[in-house]
């Protein structure tokens, strides 16, 4: 679906999603898109391309909200990552045309006025926060983000933008960005605790949220070396999708020590100022295989449209006046 989406758009198309089920006599449900000012033998071809059913509405459902072709950047390292090019290639495929971002291009600032959704793939910490020490390499590709590029990334996400982090690059997000989750795989050795790439199964926590919208109630991801989540004191927003909490959740591969995982958070939603911070504890596109969990990469880049309201269920505002912000807890990455 979502590259009919990004088509129609590209074409000049008005699309909008439907964010709650409409009447039993529509059949239309909540995440399915309306389509107008397009032609229908575009969209017939579009949706038959993409293997969509197509129906004709007599008036189009109450609560729906209206995208545009989202505007969305991808880092890239000077310290070789391949997560990124997997990346680029899948969002390339289904007509996402992100813009590489690299290190100056964060550091340059004025984020949020370029930009929609920012997606930061599987890399060490160190490597997107520090690069290249000096003397190791040319000078021109020495460094990484640092610490002004921190708080450029700060800012786009308190001022609205949606910053999505994969796998090693979510404990990144955690310190550097400053948020209320943490790590309960920090630490623990091999012995302890031991997953070099394995089908490891979740549950969604909301099935009705919009940022699982597409996805089947038990999801499979590809978990390689990555953190698992729990909350903190503070934290706003939402826990997508967990690790079975009685029962080992290996599904394929090898796993040692399920219980260190078992019923921990695999991809949770943060809300921060006005905007929000997807942390996949798994690489949800690897190797451009794994295509039951892309739906984790579009929705989230879609939420920066506004499909639903921060820190609650889609359409429904948070309860109090400070509910689904983290921001003003923010705090400064340790050295």
């Amino acid at each position: 679906m979502d590259t009919a989406v990004n088509d129609i758009l590209a074409g000049g198309g008005h699309v909008a999603f439907v964010t709650s089920d409409a009447d039993s006599s529509s059949g239309v449900e909540a995440g399915s898109i309306v389509v107008t000012e397009t032609s229908r033998d575009r969209v017939e071809k579009t949706a038959q391309a993409n293997s969509l059913a197509v129906k004709t509405l007599a008036a189009q459902p109450k609560d729906v909200v209206s995208v545009r072709k989202p505007r969305v950047g991808l880092y890239r390292a000077w310290v070789p990552i391949i997560d990124e090019g997997w990346t680029r290639w899948i969002l390339e495929n289904y007509g996402f045309a992100p813009v590489t971002l690299r290190n100056g291009d964060i550091q340059a600032g004025n984020l949020r006025e370029r930009f929609d959704a920012i997606i930061l793939p599987d890399a060490r910490p160190e490597a997107i926060r520090d690069g290249f020490a000096p003397g190791s390499i040319r000078g021109e590709y020495t460094g990484g983000i640092g610490e002004l590029g921190a708080s450029n990334l700060r800012d786009f996400v308190r001022t609205g933008g949606v910053l999505i982090a994969f796998n090693n690059a979510s404990v990144y997000a955690i310190e550097d960005i400053g948020l209320p989750v943490k790590n309960a795989l920090a630490g623990l050795k091999d012995e302890e605790f031991f997953c070099s790439g394995a089908l490891l199964r979740m549950d969604l926590q909301d099935p009705g949220a919009s940022a699982v919208w597409g996805l089947p109630q038990e999801p499979v991801g590809m978990f390689e070396r990555g953190p698992a989540f729990e909350t903190k004191e503070g934290f706003r927003g939402r826990v997508l999708a967990t690790y079975p909490k009685d029962q080992n959740p290996l599904m394929s591969g090898y796993l040692l020590h399920p219980e260190k995982i078992q019923g921990k958070a695999a991809a949770v939603e943060v809300q921060y100022g006005k905007g929000r911070v997807y942390l996949l504890g798994f690489r949800p596109q690897w190797r451009g295989q794994s295509h039951g969990t892309y739906k984790f990469i579009f929705n989230a880049i879609y939420e920066s449209q506004g499909l639903s309201k921060p820190g609650g269920a889609a359409g429904k505002p948070p309860e109090g006046p400070a509910a689904g912000d983290n921001s003003a807890k923010e705090k400064k990455p340790q050295s």
